[in-house]
C-alpha cells in the first residue's frame, strides 16, 4: 500500500535510502542519495497507529518492539487466523509426542501458507518459537509442550558475574536453563498415590529451547537492575559476542538422543510456587537427584556441532552510551551488498564512519542482530 500512514511503506522507503537503493515511493526518487533524508514519516505512520511518540529520549529496544508489532499489525490483520500449531510443520516439532505425554498435534499443512485469495502468509523474519515443557520431578511425567512466539530474545547477565567480561553463550545458556517451580499439584501423581499422599504437592521441572529459528535473531542484553535500595543500575560487563552464532545447541529436538538435558544447569523459584532467593556471592544450589544435574561441571550441550543448521551472521550492533536515566545510542552495521559485506560502519546521527570488525565486536552491546546463514 502506498498509503502516507502506511508504516510499511514509510519503513521501506527509509530502508532503501540507507541501502542506497531506490525507493518505492515514486515522489522521492528524484532525491540524491547525498541528500538528507527525514524518518518523519516513519513516526508519523506510528502515531496514526495510536503509538505515543514524546520528543525526549526513548529506549531502541521499545521502539523495536513497537515497530515489529505494527508491522505485523499492517501486514497480517486481513489475514485468517493460524494456531501455533500449524507454524511447526517446517521444524517438525511434534514428532516426540505420545498419547501419554503430549497429545499429536494436526496441522493444516497444505493451507497454512496460502490463503483463499492466493495471498501469501509469511511471518515477519523476526518472527521466532520458544517451546517449555514440564517434568514432574516425582513421577516423571512429561507435560504437553507449550508454545510461545516471539520477536526478540531478552537476555539477562548471571548474577555471580560481576566486572568481568562473559561470553554471549553463558547468557544463552542462562536463558534455557532448566527452572525448578515448587510446590505444585500433579495430578499423575495424585492419582496414582495413597489417600494421604493426595494434598502433598510436588516440584516441578521447566525446559526452554527454541522450537522455530527466525531468519532474523534479535538479541537485547539487559543491562538494568534493581539495587535492595530501590535505585537501578546499569551492568557494563562486556559481552564477549561473536561474528558468526551457532543455536544448534539451544534448539529443541525431537530425538531424545541429541540432546542431554541432564547436563542443563539451573535455576530455581523463578516462576510461581515456593520462590527459593538467589544469593549471587554463594556458589550454585545442590544437584537435583531426579535428574542428575551436575551443577560443578562447565554447562554443555550434548549435541552434533558440526551440523550448523542453525548459523547466524552478526549484522548489526546497537550500543547505549550513558548511564540507567540517561544516554545516546549508536550502531554498528555490516554493509548490504557483496562488495561491502566484509565492511563496518558506525553511525551515531549524521556521524557515519567505517570502522574495523574488531572495533565491533569490542562495543558494549546492547542489542545483537543475527540473520540466518543459508546452507
Amino acid at each position: 500500500s502506498n498509503d502516507g500512514n502506511s508504516l510499511t511503506h514509510n519503513l521501506l522507503n527509509t530502508i532503501n535510502v540507507l541501502n542506497n537503493e531506490s525507493l518505492g515511493d515514486e515522489s522521492l526518487s528524484h532525491q540524491s542519495y547525498d541528500s538528507s533524508y527525514s524518518c518523519d514519516n516513519v513516526l508519523k505512520a506510528l502515531r496514526a497507529h495510536k503509538w505515543t511518540i514524546r520528543n525526549e529520549e526513548q529506549d531502541a529496544f521499545e521502539l523495536f518492539n513497537v515497530l515489529t508489532d505494527t508491522l505485523e499489525s499492517e501486514l497480517y490483520s486481513s489475514f485468517p487466523v493460524y494456531s501455533l500449531k500449524d507454524a511447526l510443520i517446517a521444524e517438525g516439532l511434534m514428532n516426540e509426542s505420545s498419547p501419554e505425554t503430549s497429545p499429536a498435534i494436526q496441522t493444516r499443512a497444505s493451507h497454512m501458507n496460502v490463503c483463499g485469495d492466493n495471498r501469501i502468509v509469511k511471518p515477519l523474519p523476526t518472527k521466532g518459537m520458544l517451546c517449555s515443557q514440564l517434568y514432574c520431578r516425582k513421577c516423571s511425567h512429561k507435560f504437553p509442550l507449550h508454545l510461545d512466539t516471539f520477536d526478540t530474545i531478552s537476555l539477562s547477565i548471571p548474577n555471580n558475574v560481576f566486572g568481568i567480561p562473559i561470553e554471549l553463550h553463558k547468557c544463552l545458556e542462562k536463558f534455557v536453563s532448566n527452572e525448578i517451580i515448587h510446590e505444585v499439584r500433579c495430578e499423575t501423581c495424585i492419582k496414582n498415590s495413597h489417600q494421604l499422599d493426595a494434598n502433598r504437592k510436588s516440584a516441578f521441572v521447566k525446559k526452554l529451547t527454541f522450537a522455530k529459528m527466525p531468519q532474523l535473531l534479535c538479541l537485547q542484553i539487559h543491562r538494568l537492575v534493581w539495587l535492595n535500595d530501590g535505585q537501578i543500575m546499569k551492568r557494563n560487563e562486556h559481552i564477549i559476542f561473536p561474528e558468526y552464532l551457532d543455536m544448534d545447541s539451544y534448539v529443541y529436538k525431537s530425538n531424545k538422543s541429541t540432546i542431554d538435558t541432564h547436563v542443563l544447569p539451573t535455576q530455581f523459584g523463578l516462576i510461581g510456587g515456593a520462590s527459593t532467593s538467589l544469593d549471587i556471592l554463594n556458589p550454585s544450589p545442590n544437584p537435583i537427584p531426579n535428574l542428575n544435574v551436575n551443577v560443578n561441571r562447565e554447562p554443555q550441550l550434548s549435541v552434533n556441532r558440526t551440523a550448523n543448521k542453525y548459523k547466524y551472521k552478526l549484522c548489526s550492533v546497537i550500543v547505549h552510551l550513558g548511564g540507567a536515566s540517561s544516554g545516546h545510542f549508536i550502531c554498528y552495521r555490516r554493509g548490504t551488498d557483496d562488495n561491502n559485506s566484509q565492511k563496518w560502519y558506525y553511525i551515531s546521527d549524521t556521524d557515519v564512519l567505517e570502522v574495523r570488525l574488531s572495533k565491533v565486536l569490542e562495543s558494549p552491546a546492547y542489542m545483537l542482530f543475527y540473520e540466518r546463514v543459508s546452507k
